[in-house]
C-alpha cells in the first residue's frame, strides 16, 4: 500500500527555517515528484513555521506563487523558509526546495486569517458557465449516480483521490469537470480535504491514459485561496479546468475549486510544458535518488 498524506508530507523541523521532508515515489509521475504534491509540502511546511517560529495568528494560505526552476527528485529535501515581511494583517515568505544543495523549486506564500479579514464585499453574480451537471454526493462514492462516471485516472500521483467526470463527456475539448474524494486509504485524516490539500488538489485535473504517452512539466503555479474550509475539512471538492490554448506544447490552465454548495473555495492558475514521455506512459528519465 502506498503512503498516507500525512506520511508522504512528513516534516521534521532541523532549525527556525528549515525542515526535512522525504518525497514519496507514489506521489510522482515516473522519477518526477508531483507538482500539487510539492506546493503541498510547502504549505505545510510554512503552516509549522507560523506556528513553532513566528508564533503568528495566520493559519491560512491566503495566495501562493511556485516556480519550477529544476526538476525535483524523488527522497530525502529541505524546505527552507525566509521571512518577507511579517505584518499584522498578512505576512509574506519566501519558500524554496533544496536537494543537492540547489535550489529546485521556488516559491512565495502569503499568510493571513480568515476569521479576522474585514473589508468590503460585492456579489458579482459570477457563476460557472455551463452549469455542472447535477448530482448526488450521497450516492457517487459508490459509482451510483449515473450522471457521473469514475474513470482510470492514467497518472500515478493523481490516484490518491478518486476522481468523477460527467458520464455524458466533457462540454468542451479545453474543459474538465470533476468531482474528487480522497481514497479511503490514502489518508488518515478521516477522508476530509483541508486547505493544505488544496496545492495537491490544484494540480489533480484529470488527464485521459491515451494522454500519458506525454509529460506534463509545470514552470510555475498560482494559488487564490477564497476562504477556509472546516477544520474537520471536506469529504468531496469540484473541480472545473479550462484550458485557452495549447500551442506548441505549451498550455495555460485555470482550475476553479468549490465545495460541495457551489461556493468559491479556490482558483489556480498554472503554466504547463507537454512533451513526449521518453520512457514510457509514466516515464521520463530513469529514476534518480535525491540527496540533501
Amino acid at each position: 500500500m502506498g503512503s498516507t498524506w500525512h506520511q508522504a508530507t512528513f516534516l521534521e523541523r532541523l532549525d527556525s527555517h528549515s525542515y526535512s521532508v522525504v518525497l514519496h515515489d507514489d506521489w510522482c509521475n515516473g522519477p518526477v515528484p508531483h507538482g500539487g504534491y510539492i506546493v503541498s509540502c510547502f504549505m505545510r511546511a510554512v503552516t509549522a513555521h507560523f506556528e513553532d517560529t513566528l508564533k503568528r495568528d495566520q493559519p491560512h494560505t491566503m495566495t501562493l506563487h511556485v516556480e519550477f526552476t529544476r526538476r525535483a527528485q524523488i527522497g530525502p529535501a529541505r524546505v527552507v523558509i525566509k521571512d518577507v515581511k511579517l505584518g499584522r494583517r498578512l505576512s509574506a515568505v519566501n519558500v524554496s526546495l533544496v536537494q543537492q544543495e540547489k535550489e529546485v523549486i521556488l516559491g512565495y506564500i502569503t499568510r493571513v486569517n480568515f476569521d479576522n479579514e474585514r473589508g468590503i464585499s460585492i456579489n458579482t453574480g459570477w457563476e460557472l458557465y455551463p452549469l455542472p451537471y447535477g448530482v448526488d454526493l450521497s450516492k457517487l462514492r459508490d459509482g451510483q449516480d449515473d450522471r457521473w462516471v469514475e474513470p482510470y485516472q492514467g497518472l500515478m500521483s493523481h490516484r490518491h483521490v478518486r476522481t468523477f467526470t460527467p458520464s455524458r463527456g466533457q462540454y468542451l475539448t479545453g474543459m474538465v469537470d470533476q468531482w474528487v474524494c480522497w481514497r479511503e486509504a490514502d489518508t488518515d485524516t478521516g477522508a476530509r480535504f483541508t486547505n493544505e490539500t488544496l496545492g495537491y488538489v490544484a494540480d489533480v485535473f484529470y488527464v485521459e491514459p491515451s494522454f500519458t504517452i506525454f509529460s506534463f512539466a509545470t514552470l510555475s503555479l498560482n494559488l487564490d485561496i477564497r476562504k477556509a474550509l472546516p477544520s474537520a475539512g471536506l469529504e468531496w471538492l469540484f473541480m472545473r479546468t479550462t484550458m485557452k490554448q495549447l500551442k506548441n506544447g505549451r498550455v495555460d490552465a485555470e482550475i476553479i475549486i468549490m465545495d460541495s454548495v457551489g461556493e468559491l473555495i479556490a482558483v489556480s492558475k498554472h503554466a504547463t510544458l507537454i512533451q513526449l514521455n521518453q520512457g514510457g506512459p509514466e516515464g521520463g528519465e530513469a529514476e534518480q535518488k535525491a540527496k540533501i
